[in-house]
């Protein structure tokens, strides 16, 4: 299977882009090994998690490719909940990511479920 990764941070004056980068990657990197790879990042540094993901150019790259047929994954994993999502969002974006097709989409939250 191949999976999209998707991380963000909201800024880069505080936070290291690579460090931050690598531990969310790691994070659901090892949940899938033996499942598939991660074939393809969006990432999205200095936008807050308070805006829509059609604001925040990763988020939106992914939503529009998964609407593709040629898209370069089958199922999204999420590295760190609080990190991509705020308030209701999630109950938008993730039907929305399980309806392009019949994938599935995994993120873990704080208290390390899959949603």
């Amino acid at each position: 299977m191949r999976f999209a990764f998707y991380g963000r941070i909201s800024t880069d004056g505080y936070q290291d882009p690579a460090s931050s980068r690598q531990w969310q990657f790691d994070l659901e990197a090892r949940p899938i090994e033996g499942q598939g790879r991660i074939a393809v990042e969006f990432f999205d540094t200095g936008y807050s998690r308070n805006l829509s993901w059609h604001e925040r150019p990763g988020a939106a790259e992914l939503l529009a490719e998964a609407a593709q047929s040629d898209r370069r994954f089958d199922a999204v994993v999420i590295g760190e909940y609080e990190r991509a999502f705020t308030g209701r969002q999630a109950l938008q974006i993730i039907p929305y990511l399980r309806a392009c097709t019949a994938w599935r989409c995994g993120c873990r939250n704080s208290m390390g479920l899959s949603t």
